[in-house]
């Protein structure tokens, strides 16, 4: 397959996510891999949405003191470690429907259950990967959270010659957050971005494990590291600028929705004014609908735009490393060719 640097891997992403979402447009077809791509991508698109609030009560915070000699603590304990399974549980259906979507732009089969069975064992790796790198990432953060920490130490104990704050201190304790925070940022862009763009492929086509993937991506990495260097800067952009575009695109919608159910609402209350105790109630049943269409939309907009860039994204991401992975471009090519494959 051609190899294609990461600005001209642009324009043929936009055509073969078009192709796959909207040639022969089938609307199962269509809502299958965009539901599992804004999964896999972990894509939200969200909208300011509000409702009026009735609630005069004030809740009070309760003494976790308590907590420990309350006969319901068990339970508590209980209910936490349910929580954490849970979230490992959804966190590994995550990574492996990350698989699901490589398998299924890659080779497009028919059956979308092929990829699910196909990659479980390799997602349960991917996922022991995927924590062992988060772990060093968190620890950056909590070294990063110390060193700030003893700096806003420093910062309060430091005096100039009046006995006031040093000026030049905080700005520089300013400034040396606000990098130290984009080089998080980044590192954090960085880290998903090998492991979903570069060690998937390899462990998915070559069934290894992660350090196997690694050793393979690195070999690749090291003959053209300034092409990579840029791909990840273009990559991060591109996973900017179109969201920002889409949640402008949402945020229109969201208020479209808000004006004419406010003016719905509004109507009603007019029309029903001298019946208190009736408009309370259809005030109440306005406010119900208010809130589920609401949600509708945003299901909806998640779906329609965010599974479409999903797409698009992981399609860029494909189409530039398989001119560089020769067993990837391969597999993109005969399917690309057939245009289709039953299974791998």
């Amino acid at each position: 397959m051609k190899r294609l640097s990461s600005s001209e891997a642009v324009w043929p992403a936009i055509k073969k996510t078009w192709d796959e979402l909207f040639d022969a447009f089938q609307w199962s077809k269509y809502a299958k891999l965009c539901s599992v791509a804004v999964l896999a991508e972990g894509i939200v698109v969200c909208y300011r949405f509000s409702v009026r609030n009735d609630l005069t009560s004030e809740l009070s915070v309760p003494d976790l003191r308590t907590v420990w000699d309350s006969p319901y603590f068990p339970l508590v304990i209980w209910a936490a470690l349910s929580a954490i399974i849970l979230l490992g549980f959804g966190y590994y259906t995550i990574v492996r429907l990350r698989f699901v979507l490589f398998h299924l732009l890659v080779f497009r089969p028919r059956e979308f259950r092929a990829g699910w069975e196909l990659h479980g064992k390799t997602a349960l790796r991917m996922l022991f990967a995927c924590g062992l790198s988060w772990l060093v990432v968190f620890a950056c953060i909590g070294i990063e959270a110390t060193v700030m920490a003893i700096g806003g130490v420093t910062l309060f104990t430091a005096r100039a010659d009046d006995g006031r704050l040093d000026p030049g201190v905080l700005l520089l304790m300013y400034l040396i957050a606000f990098l130290t925070g984009i080089a998080l940022l980044v590192l954090v862009a960085v880290v998903r971005i090998i492991l979903h763009d570069f060690i998937l492929p390899h462990m998915a086509l070559d069934h290894v494990g992660f350090w196997g993937a690694w050793s393979k991506f690195r070999k690749i990495f090291s003959a053209e590291k300034e092409t990579f260097f840029w791909y990840m800067v273009l990559r991060i952009l591109l996973s900017v600028i179109p969201w920002a575009i889409v949640a402008t695109v949402a945020t229109a919608v969201g208020y479209l929705l808000i004006w004419a159910l406010s003016g719905s609402a509004t109507g009603y209350d007019f029309l029903l004014g001298g019946t208190e105790d009736f408009r309370d109630y259809v005030r109440s049943a306005l406010d119900v609908i208010f809130v589920l269409s609401g949600l509708a939309t945003g299901v909806l907009l998640n779906f329609v735009l965010g599974g479409s860039l999903a797409v698009w994204t992981r399609n860029f991401a494909l189409l530039f490393y398989a001119g560089r992975y020769s067993r990837l471009g391969d597999a993109m090519s005969m399917s690309s060719s057939s245009g289709k494959l039953a299974s791998h």
